[in-house]
């Protein structure tokens, strides 16, 4: 077993099981009955290319690609949604005591979906350096990529696919359920999943006792200060930072 443990920790279970994670992205329901205009439509685009490119679209084969093409979807609403704008326009005009009357006390919002090329690029990181927002582009609602903290040359721009206000093994296990993949971020590195387990040797604490947490962050667990300072020097320190001033 990987450094000498006993038994498998949740990173080994990961490891084992990612040569098969690419099965989950067939999902458990059907594409090909949730849109049925969509799969005639790719499979003529693919049958009428040139020979070394023409593909046969099977169902199955549709229903894979359109789960793998949905995690890059960027879902987003008008930042300026058209109902409370034409409200705004229009309070003011001797009209709105009879326009009033048609208008919905619970105004929906304004959502759309799209693929942004430079934004399906991006990937998770649980202390990410950018966040996407709703905003206008060009006129239109769009998405913008923004800048949450000094980005260095060099460094991968990396966004938030999930919460990460959530402890460690519920971002893990939702990351991979929706996305495929163990996160391996440098905060789910140096952080833990409990004060059961030391995070740094994985060492289980004794029956109904419970490990010390990280007195700033209280993200992670030592069975002893040696453990704590070793964590703190391989990368704990940073990412260790008040709990309420995470992101």
């Amino acid at each position: 077993m990987a450094n000498g443990r006993a038994k498998p920790s949740a990173d080994d279970w990961a490891n084992g099981r990612a040569p098969f994670r690419r099965f989950i992205a067939y999902g458990t329901s059907s594409n090909v009955k949730a849109v049925p205009k969509m799969f005639p439509i790719m499979k003529k685009i693919f049958s009428e290319l040139d020979p070394d490119l023409r593909y046969e679209i099977s169902e199955r084969e549709f229903d894979g690609r359109y789960f793998q093409a949905s995690c890059n979807v960027q879902a987003f609403s008008d930042p300026v949604h058209p109902v409370k704008e034409f409200i705004r326009r229009t309070k003011s005009t001797q009209s709105w005591t009879e326009i009033k009357k048609f208008i919905k006390k619970d105004i929906p919002e304004a959502t759309f979906a799209g693929m942004f090329p430079a934004h399906a690029c991006l990937n998770h990181s649980c202390v990410n350096n950018v966040v996407v927002v709703n905003d206008k582009v060009g006129g239109r609602p769009g998405v913008n990529v923004m800048a949450v903290k000094d980005i260095r040359a060099g460094d991968e721009i990396m966004t938030n696919y999930i919460d990460t206000k959530m402890p460690r093994r519920e971002r893990r296990a939702r990351l991979l359920v929706s996305y495929n993949f163990w996160c391996k971020c440098l905060r789910c590195q140096f952080e833990g999943d409990g004060a059961d387990v030391c995070t740094n040797c994985e060492k289980e604490a004794e029956k109904n006792k419970k490990f010390p947490a990280c007195g700033r962050c209280r993200q992670a667990w030592y069975c002893s200060s040696r453990c704590q300072k070793d964590n703190w020097k391989r990368g704990h320190k940073e990412i260790c930072r008040p709990k309420f001033d995470q992101i």
